[in-house]
């Protein structure tokens, strides 16, 4: 069973991380590794045998808006 007095303190230590640059800056990395990882995948897929293309032309393809 919590406690009530920790839900404030956690509420506040949540709001002096977001005072944080650092921090901040590590979540924003966070954050932008979730579109990289499937444009990494798409480009592995489009390389594969099912499709073989060349490197160069999955490259291509990765970077036409969609």
């Amino acid at each position: 069973m919590r406690e009530r007095g920790t839900d404030l303190s956690l509420i506040l230590l949540v709001r002096s991380n977001r005072r944080s640059p650092r921090l901040l800056a590590l979540s924003a990395r966070g954050f932008l590794g979730g579109f990289v990882t499937p444009d990494n995948y798409l480009g592995f897929r489009l390389a594969n045998d099912s499709f073989n293309l060349a490197q160069a032309h999955a490259s291509v393809l990765r970077r036409l808006p969609i």
